[in-house]
């Protein structure tokens, strides 16, 4: 991915942004919404959309099969039983490098309207040894709008690697191992491609790093056309050739027209949904608001008393991203797996998110929404997601708003708020040193909720006195407001912003929180 210095050139748009200082850009993302599942077989990749010739949009989802998930005017036309796209393991000759399956993670639509496909592919694998599998990213076209792909040129016995484009130095029989779980996107006259080096040096990120490759969008990502960027320059061929390292958050990668700017975003390399921006798709700097959102730390080894995961993160528009990622009206998607669940049950959650520039010449942290969910007779105050599982639903989206990290330039005006699981299968939002003590004695900390302020004028609150909306005119703002525990008679919690609503009576100041943004 590679910045034009006149601006980014999308599909047949060209666009001419100014470029924004990134240390200045912040996230916000509202409350989270469970579109799929629970399902074993569709949510294991990021979920992608593309707008075709037809002007429909097309939503992607995978698990060794690819499946069309939306289709429709926007993402929001959601299939009840999504069919596939014709992509899934080829076990017709036994070296045929997607025996265990194909992965349509990028889809994009040249300017003539034809929509070409980049999946991620699996051969020789045994997940239930050290999950070892070999890994590449092979090319399909579709010939009906992005509905079905064929792979091109055809695989074969004779050629397994036919239209493989993607692939690293060797393969092993003893755990991940190859290149893929990728992501592509045109900046200019170039295709990028980013993605998972699953055989780099065991001493950086346990011998998990990222690449990138590009290819001519003349050639349109055809096999042969791809080169990695090695040594300096893209001079390392696509398949069997080694590659730098870059240092991104993910391979989930998006051209941010408004910003004149590239986003990664990811969760492999952390367990919180990271965020770096990039002016040129090579040199990346950590988000200085933090991550979109906060997580803790759980293993992709299942066992009943695993946290909750998150995984595969994608963003898209309500029409795909084809013409770039708007700062407006787009979502972040993850696969969710609730606490002691393994992957037979699968959610797709998604949550709105905005893209905000600062105006008062310090960072504004990024934020989420603090929900309030009910089940019967009690509530429950969270930022996470909340699975249908749980037989809670939604009552109030947005009570209050919190930072997502509390970075050291912060020091000493942020305070943890934890989510603190009771014997009354009450949560409870608390300060740290409180959760498994005196009346929260056996409670569990299940989430970190987030941070809030420890006072109404701190810079942490003065950054978000005045917000732009990239690319327009328009500006917005909030300020700080006192965040409370609230306790009812049974003795279960809820949280207000402000004062709390009977039956549910004040407990305990947390903290100074953001209210819901506004026009200012």
């Amino acid at each position: 991915l590679l910045c034009a210095l006149l601006g980014l050139i999308l599909g047949s748009t060209a666009v001419t942004g100014i470029r924004a200082d990134s240390a200045l850009l912040t996230t916000v993302v509202g409350p989270p919404e469970v579109v799929g599942g629970p399902d074993c077989c569709k949510y294991d990749s990021p979920f992608t959309a593309v707008r075709n010739a037809a002007n429909v949009t097309v939503g992607y989802t995978a698990n060794d099969e690819s499946f069309v998930f939306s289709l429709g005017a926007t993402v929001d036309a959601i299939l009840a039983d999504p069919p596939s796209t014709g992509l899934r393991p080829d076990r017709s000759f036994n070296t045929s490098l997607s025996y265990c399956g194909k992965w349509l993670n990028s889809a994009w639509m040249d300017d003539a309207g034809v929509v070409h496909g980049y999946y991620h592919q699996e051969w020789r694998c045994d997940y239930a040894h050290n999950e070892y599998t070999n890994k590449s990213v092979a090319y399909a076209v579709s010939y009906d709008n992005g509905l079905t792909f064929v792979p091109w040129p055809q695989p074969s016995e004779a050629n397994p690697a036919a239209n493989q484009i993607i692939a690293g130095q060797n393969f092993s029989t003893e755990h991940q191992c190859g290149e893929g779980d990728h992501g592509v996107v045109r900046v200019g006259d170039w295709l990028y491609l980013y993605f998972i080096e699953w055989d780099g040096p065991a001493t950086i990120h346990g011998g998990t790093t990222a690449g990138i490759a590009r290819s001519a969008v003349a050639d349109a990502g055809r096999p042969g056309t791809w080169w990695k960027y090695h040594g300096g320059s893209f001079s390392s061929p696509g398949v069997g050739g080694p590659s730098d390292m870059v240092d991104i958050a993910g391979t989930a990668i998006y051209n941010v027209p408004a910003v004149d700017l590239l986003i990664s975003i990811g969760v492999i390399f952390s367990a919180s949904l990271d965020v770096k921006w990039s002016a040129d798709g090579i040199t990346w700097s950590s988000a200085a608001a933090g991550p979109i959102f906060t997580a803790n730390w759980s293993s992709w080894d299942r066992t009943p008393t695993s946290g909750e995961l998150f995984g595969y993160p994608g963003l898209s528009g309500l029409t795909g991203t084809n013409d770039g990622l708007p700062v407006s009206g787009s979502f972040v998607y993850v696969t969710y797996l609730d606490p002691g669940a393994d992957f037979s049950r699968r959610w797709l959650v998604r949550r709105p998110l905005q893209i905000l520039a600062g105006l008062g010449g310090g960072t504004p942290l990024a934020l989420a929404a603090l929900s309030i969910w009910v089940s019967g007779s009690l509530q429950w105050a969270t930022t996470g997601p909340v699975s249908p599982a749980s037989n809670f639903t939604l009552l109030a989206p947005t009570v209050a708003l919190l930072a997502t990290s509390a970075p050291d330039a912060f020091a000493g005006e942020l305070v943890a708020v934890r989510e603190c699981l009771g014997a009354r299968q009450s949560v409870a939002l608390t300060l740290d040193g409180e959760c498994g003590t005196g009346r929260f004695a056996g409670g569990t900390v299940t989430r970190t909720a987030g941070w809030v302020s420890t006072g109404a004028g701190t810079s942490a609150i003065k950054n978000w006195a005045r917000v732009a909306v990239p690319g327009t005119s328009q500006t917005l703002g909030t300020t700080a407001g006192l965040l409370f525990r609230c306790t009812n008679p049974a003795g279960t919690y809820s949280a207000a912003l402000g004062a709390c609503a009977a039956p549910y009576v004040t407990d305990k100041f947390l903290g100074y929180a953001f209210q819901p943004l506004s026009p200012v």
